[in-house]
């Protein structure tokens, strides 16, 4: 097995030093979390981490997950408060090895417990930002659901330009992170979630399943952008497990995409599929969710790359 390692978005935060932890003979899980922490900390970044956009009621709830393909060992949490880095949380919880997904306040209590600091992680960007945007929805009539509809129509960035003026930005993206140390292959996310979602949403970043699976034998899959729609079509599970069962990688995505066209009705939306088979080939594809990059290397290129992925739209 090569080493190697694909992660989502354009963002360079942590990838030379990814690269140079992986050459160094560094676990994959190690190199992941490192990774992925340089993005939670960058509080630049407006759809992971501290630097993300609150909930309906101006609250941060953070989602992460981490995953390890020998064993298939799991920690996930969810809409997790005051604490800001997921993808640690979740590494630890993986290494506890009792329960694999824990939510709200028992997450935060969970970190506490091991460690981690508790600290406002709203920052005063992002709170103007929700004053303006979605503050002013608090005194209108209307269910907080039916207000969250109205508010996004799945384009709060719009909302946004309309309401301020703050240049929009993304607001449905997760960090993802696949890696192999030559040994076996794990995989990491980590969001603040759908900007001014309902209290209590959880998208498809800390679902396995859904927006994450890996199984060393055959490879790993992951999802980004609108996450109900990886939950119901269970989409990184179906694409390992179609590998598993002798389809090459191209097929097994080809093959969940064909799937995704099968729904109907509820949240609608793009879905980036992020994969790689234990061979450590790669493919990262955009169904209907607009021009995407995406970062690879592997130990028999001399640096990472950003890569564009392939578009299908149907």
């Amino acid at each position: 097995m090569l080493k190697f390692f694909l992660r989502n978005h354009d963002w360079v935060n942590g990838i030379a030093e990814a690269r140079e932890s992986l050459v160094a003979g560094k676990h994959r899980n190690d190199v992941i979390e490192q990774a992925i922490n340089a993005i939670e900390d960058d509080r630049s970044i407006e759809t992971v981490g501290p630097g993300g956009f609150p909930n309906f009621a101006g609250e941060m709830e953070l989602d992460g997950a981490f995953m390890d393909g020998k064993g298939r060992m799991l920690g996930a949490i969810a809409a997790m408060k005051n604490i800001g880095r997921p993808v640690s949380v979740a590494r630890k919880l993986m290494d506890v090895g009792l329960h694999t997904m824990l939510a709200g306040e028992g997450a935060t209590e969970f970190a506490l417990a091991n460690g981690f600091t508790s600290s406002d992680i709203l920052t005063p960007k992002m709170r103007q930002r929700w004053n303006l945007a979605v503050r002013p929805l608090h005194d209108e009539p209307g269910t907080i659901m039916e207000k969250v509809r109205g508010l996004n129509s799945f384009d709060l960035e719009n909302d946004l330009e309309s309401r301020s003026s703050q240049a929009p930005f993304d607001s449905k993206d997760t960090a993802l992170m696949i890696a192999s140390d030559g040994n076996d292959i794990s995989i990491a996310t980590s969001t603040s979630g759908w900007a001014g979602k309902h209290p209590g949403r959880v998208g498809d970043s800390p679902i396995c399943g859904a927006g994450f699976y890996v199984d060393s034998r055959y490879g790993a899959c992951g999802c980004t952008h609108m996450g109900e729609v990886a939950m119901r079509a269970a989409t990184a599970r179906l694409v390992v497990g179609a590998m598993s069962l002798g389809m090459p990688l191209s097929e097994a995505i080809a093959h969940a995409a064909k799937d995704l066209k099968t729904l109907s009705g509820g949240a609608g939306g793009g879905l980036v599929v992020h994969a790689v088979n234990q061979q450590g080939d790669y493919a990262v594809v955009s169904c209907n969710a607009g021009p995407v990059k995406f970062w690879f290397w592997n130990e028999k290129m001399p640096n990472p790359v950003l890569l564009d992925a392939e578009e299908w739209n149907h």
